[in-house]
């Protein structure tokens, strides 16, 4: 069986082997786990916390295998209390997310509003293209409908896509009319 997707988690749970191919060349081949190994960078992690950006610094101070840091300015949240995006870079065989948890348990008052996970996909690995494959795949827009999250981007796609196949449908149904 052959299988042509870009998106890992699809991959994995169907495929045993992968073969990467740009442009017609066989660029990679192995299985899931080397691959992911092999081409394996940072992985990132993106939180919201209610906390101030010094109180989060400090209290990921004390876990291991975090490459960066980068906090937004704290905004208010809905009870008045600050909430501060952080971005958090790993090493990309290490997880973290227990000693995260961890942590933020540890601080006993702060508490953790959104928590994303965010390992990269096979379309990360292609050379070039990989964003234009990226752009047109109809799962990534589908996959944030589900979780409630509408961008514009998904929305075009998909009016576009379905203008496309309604356009080629009459196009069809003209040609078999005047046959």
């Amino acid at each position: 069986m052959i299988l042509s997707s870009h998106i890992l988690s699809e991959v994995r749970s169907v495929c045993d082997q992968i073969l990467i191919i740009s442009k017609g060349h066989l660029v990679a081949g192995d299985t899931p786990e080397n691959l992911e190994k092999l081409f394996a960078g940072n992985t990132t992690i993106e939180l919201t916390a209610r906390a101030e950006d010094g109180e989060i610094r400090e209290m990921l101070s004390f876990v291991s295998g975090i490459r960066t840091i980068s906090c937004s300015a704290p905004r208010p949240g809905r009870n008045g209390e600050p909430e501060t995006e952080v971005s958090i870079e790993t090493d990309g065989n290490v997880d973290i997310r227990e000693e995260l948890f961890d942590a933020f348990a540890a601080g006993g008052t702060f508490v953790v509003l959104l928590l994303d996970y965010l390992s990269p996909s096979l379309a990360d690995f292609l050379p070039a293209g990989g964003s234009i494959v990226s752009a047109l795949c109809l799962f990534t827009p589908l996959e944030n409908f589900l979780y409630g999250i509408f961008d514009i981007k998904g929305i075009v796609l998909y009016l576009s896509t379905i203008i496309l196949f309604l356009f080629l449908t009459v196009r069809a149904l003209e040609k078999r009319r005047w046959s």
